[in-house]
């Protein structure tokens, strides 16, 4: 069934055919005589084959979900002229539809088995709105008992202790709490980053929510680096954008893809900013 809100099918799109779902948001294909790995743009699942560390929590329901939807199926392969064809790590982006109409991305959101990865392409305006009804009607990771009632899904092994009151200081918390990268967990939700000019050491917020954000406490992680970057502060009125540029020495990596997170003053994970680009 095709919910009236699917972007329509576009025509003469190449086929291929799914050999394996590797995870929510990753699958294998033959196309073109050759078996390729797709990256399904806009969205990021839970991580359910991550490497030296356990799964995230709802990474396999995601999978499954993934599975029930793609596996040995034809779909049809579709680029984004605002988006790279190819990632860092080799793998195509693409949008992947299923013959009947039915767009995989905007499904796994749509059903609450991914979060939205929040980049500019052409279906953002629809992601954005399955991710919300998703949200609001409670479904998948965003039902209330998901991960135990964390409703946000987190790796066990990366959870990060609260505090029943009162911010936590800065020097008491690592500077990046998650070992490795947290992958589809982050909510960018009441503050989601924006984009990072790791060149200029400028990190932008947005408060994507309804109400002021006291960002005092927050902190905000080079993954790469494994440091802080110094300088959030302050509070964003809902609705505003603003940069922060870094107050110390260096952090970022220029010359290749270092990945940003930032959490709350209690510890918790709020948004997440995948570098895609190798400068």
């Amino acid at each position: 069934m095709i919910a009236s809100d699917t972007p329509p099918l576009p025509p003469d799109l190449p086929a291929a055919q799914v050999v394996r779902v590797v995870d929510g948001d990753t699958i294998m294909v033959d196309w073109e005589g050759q078996r390729v790995r797709v990256r399904l743009i806009g969205i990021n699942t839970p991580e359910s084959v991550a490497e030296a560390r356990p799964s995230e929590c709802f990474g396999s329901e995601s999978a499954a979900f993934a599975r029930q939807l793609l596996q040995g199926q034809t779909v049809l392969l579709e680029t984004d002229s605002t988006t790279d064809a190819v990632d860092q790590f080799g793998r195509l982006l693409r949008f992947v539809w299923l013959r009947d109409g039915r767009l995989a991305n905007y499904e796994m959101l749509a059903r609450g088995y991914a979060f939205r990865f929040d980049i500019p392409h052409q279906y953002a305006f629809a992601f954005r709105q399955a991710e919300h009804t998703a949200r609001e009607q409670e479904l998948g990771l965003w039902a209330p008992d998901t991960c135990d009632g964390q409703r946000v899904p987190v790796a066990a092994h990366n959870a990060v202790p609260t505090v029943a009151a009162g911010p936590v200081a800065a020097d008491d918390l690592l500077a990046c709490p998650f070992p490795g990268l947290p992958a589809g967990s982050a909510p960018d939700y009441p503050v989601r980053i924006v984009m990072i000019d790791k060149q200029a050491e400028i990190v932008r917020l947005q408060n994507v929510g309804p109400e002021p954000v006291d960002l005092e406490g927050w902190v905000m992680c080079s993954i790469m680096g494994n440091q802080r970057h110094q300088g959030i502060g302050g509070v964003l009125a809902p609705g505003e954008t603003r940069d922060f540029p870094h107050s110390s020495e260096n952090i970022w990596r220029n010359r290749e893809p270092d990945h940003g997170v930032l959490y709350d003053a209690q510890g918790q994970l709020i948004s997440f900013w995948e570098d895609q680009i190798v400068e």
